[in-house]
Order: structure tokens, then sequence, then C-alpha cells
């Protein structure tokens, strides 16, 4: 039993004919005759009563068609919804790190429940570990996360931005004046640090580590939150991407100087599992994050 036969049994059986059911599946009678043989071999009882100027169903045609017409209908509703041009519907899970989350996301989000309403967004913060996982076990359709490249060759990524970054001080720190900082200009400082899976605190200590940085003491922080405040209290100064201080940088909290230490590059990229099914609503979501990141600078 297949879909087309089912969908010509309901034709011949609504019009009561062959020759208008082969009219309207676009075969010709002699097959549509042979299918409809077939599937009455399939199910071993004849479906029609077949009359010289017309058909008509048996007891087990008429036990067969509310089954059929579901069984098309699912078909049909299914095809529709898995079709490229398909209105999104379902649900979407989203990990982010925790930066992108509060400061890169929401207008990616706010876009597209407007557009595609019938969608439940699930968004899940978390380090860049816990991402892999969630990708790997399927609890997640989507990630974005910051850092350097993602190389894992199970994963499919796309750059949408080059970050910048900037270390953060306190307002009248003895570095605010500088047009750029790198990291041999740190010996001395407290440093607040983000939390130890962070992908560039890594960089980050690499660089202090190349040129013989020793801080005068350092803190630790997984909360993006708690690090600025920290910072703006005289406590540290920290590596952040710029994006995360914009309203302490305008509210004269915090003062910014760009990060340029040689060879750091800080991307902002969406991952997702290579075998995993690009859903309508999976894709319309990608679209919509290259709308609003807009592609490598």
């Amino acid at each position: 039993m297949d879909i087309r036969q089912l969908r010509t049994f309901l034709e011949a059986a609504r019009r009561a004919s062959f020759k208008r059911a082969a009219q309207a599946v676009h075969l010709a009678q002699s097959s549509v005759s042979a299918q409809l043989r077939a599937l009455e071999e399939e199910l071993g009882s004849p479906l029609f009563e077949r009359r010289p100027r017309r058909v008509t169903l048996t007891a087990t045609g008429e036990a067969l068609l509310p089954y059929a017409e579901r069984i098309v209908a699912l078909a049909e509703e299914a095809l529709a919804a898995l079709s490229p041009a398909a209105e999104p519907r379902g649900k979407l899970t989203i990990c982010s790190s925790e930066s992108l989350a509060g400061h890169r996301l929401p207008e990616i989000l706010r876009r597209y429940r407007l557009r595609h309403p019938q969608v439940r967004l699930v968004l899940k913060p978390a380090s860049y570990e816990e991402i892999k996982t969630y990708l790997d076990e399927d609890r997640a359709d989507l990630a974005f996360v910051i850092g350097g490249p993602v190389r894992e060759e199970r994963f499919q990524s796309e750059t949408l931005l080059l970050e910048h970054m900037v270390l953060a001080l306190p307002p009248g720190h003895r570095l605010a004046g500088r047009a750029a900082l790198r990291a041999r200009d740190l010996n001395d400082e407290t440093i607040i640090f983000t939390g130890p899976r962070c992908s560039y605190r890594l960089a980050f200590e690499r660089s202090l580590a190349a040129c013989g940085n020793q801080p005068a003491s350092w803190m630790e922080f997984s909360n993006v939150e708690a690090i600025k405040r920290c910072v703006a209290s005289g406590l540290g100064v920290a590596l952040l991407p710029a994006v995360c201080l914009e309203n302490e940088r305008r509210a004269g909290d915090i003062t910014t100087v760009p990060w340029k230490e040689k060879d750091f590059s800080v991307l902002t990229q969406m991952v997702r599992r290579k075998e995993r099914w690009v859903s309508p609503a999976l894709a319309a979501f990608m679209d919509t994050a290259r709308e609003v990141l807009g592609p490598a600078e």
C-alpha cells in the first residue's frame, strides 16, 4: 500500500469512475486499474463493484475510505510542513555564550518572533564545552559561540562577526588614555578573568604568558555582569568584547581601550552539527542572524 494507490482509490471513490479518476491523477485508465487491482490484492478483498458505467465501493472499500483520507491528508500536511517554502513552525533550541545571549541575540530573536510567531524559541546560555555537548546530543538546533575558529570536523561553523575586544578599566585608571593596549602593558595589574571555559580567556592567558607578564593578582568570575561591576568598583581590569560594555562606557562607569595583541582574533560564529537536518524554521533563523549580524568584517 502506498500513497499513490490511496490517492487513486480516493479519486475513484469520489468520482465513481475509473476514467474520471485517471483524468484527475493524470494517468492512463489502464494504470489506474492496475494500481487498484494491486491494492485489492494486498488487502485480500475487492474495493469496488465494477459496473458498465460506474463503480461503487464495496464494504471493504467503505471501511478503507476514512483511513485513506486521513493517510493522504497527513502525507500532504507533512510535505507542506517540510517544503522549503513552508511557513516555519515547531520548536527551536538555541545555545549561546552569555555575552552573545545578552548583547547579540536579542535583536535576532525580536525579528524572528515578529516574522515567525508559530515557532517556539528556547534559549540556553552555556559555555563552549556545554554547547558542544548540546549539539552532539541533539539537545540544541543551533549555537552561537564567541572565540577562536571552531575547527571540529563534526560541526559546521559560519563566522558572522570579528568582535572588537577591549580592556575594561575603572575611570581614571593609569592606562585609560592609551590608544591601544597589549599584554605587555598589564604588568602589576590585577586582572579579572572570565570563567575557565571561556574560549577567549585561554587566548588572553597565552598572550600574557608569551610576554612573561605576571599579574599582581587575579580574580575569576563566570558572570560577565559581575566582572563589569568589579571593574567599575576599581578591583581590577578585564578583557571583554566591546559590545558587552556599551552601556557602561556611555554612562561613564567604565573606560575602554582597544586590545591590539598580535594574532589575537575573537569571532562570533554560528555553529550546528553537520548531519542535522535544516528545517524551514532553522533555515529562517540562520537567515535572520546573517541579516542582523552581517558578514565577517
